[in-house]
């Protein structure tokens, strides 16, 4: 008798952890997101190894990607180069941005002096105000959580972009602020992401991340979509 009591109780048990687990994956495969950026997030894209396809495989969901090469916060958006106009309102639980080295580079060529008053208009000192705030706090009151995501350094790659280094620690510097504004908002920094010197993270340009890098990025981002 009481050994019957005891195999009920078993199934019973293993029963509601089955149902538990199921719940669990159901709520983490439910998952709506979108990615927005440049060449960073849109890079690997047609070999189906881009940052937001590799975080939607690991995440068992299908990102939505509306990121550009070329994108910039203050771009042409007749051309559908700018950032803001990738946005599409829905029912995301998450918002993946990315983006500001295209304005820095092609608008101020990544000298520190003359890219303040570009990088004043993306986002202040303080992280306040600029396109990139507006953006973030829309998308926040539409429900979303948003992670902004910085970017990889190539300073010591023979690259273009090894010279924005230090105007993207100061963009970093700003975007991390304006995160601890809202609780639904968080910065990744990506400065470290990669191994100095090892340019298999880096595609032929020496800037934009190789498929291995995409991964490695991918990779890093997903505990804040798990917490």
């Amino acid at each position: 008798m009481l050994l019957g009591v005891f195999f009920v109780l078993i199934r019973i048990f293993l029963l509601l952890f089955c149902i538990g687990l199921g719940t669990t994956t159901h709520a983490q495969n439910d998952l709506k997101i979108l990615a927005m950026g440049d060449s960073m997030m849109a890079w690997n894209r047609i070999t189906g190894r881009s940052i937001p396809q590799i975080l939607g495989k690991e995440l068992g969901v299908r990102v939505k990607n509306m990121s550009a090469v070329g994108a910039m916060f203050h771009g042409d958006a007749s051309q559908h180069l700018g950032i803001t106009q990738q946005y599409k309102k829905g029912d995301w639980d998450w918002v993946v941005i990315n983006g500001g080295a295209n304005d820095l580079i092609f608008k101020c060529s990544c000298n520190n002096k003359a890219c303040q008053p570009i990088m004043d208009k993306m986002i202040s000192k303080d992280g306040q105000s600029g396109s990139i705030p507006r953006l973030v706090d829309e998308v926040r009151k539409d429900g979303a959580k948003v992670l902004f995501v910085g970017y990889h350094r190539a300073r010591e790659m023979d690259a273009p972009a090894r010279r924005c280094g230090d105007d993207l620690d100061a963009m970093d510097a700003r975007l991390s602020l304006m995160a601890k504004r809202w609780k639904s908002v968080h910065f990744a920094n990506m400065q470290n992401v990669f191994p100095a010197g090892d340019t298999s993270f880096y595609a032929f340009d020496r800037t934009h991340p190789s498929p291995k890098g995409s991964k490695t990025m991918a990779l890093a981002l997903l505990p804040w979509f798990k917490k």
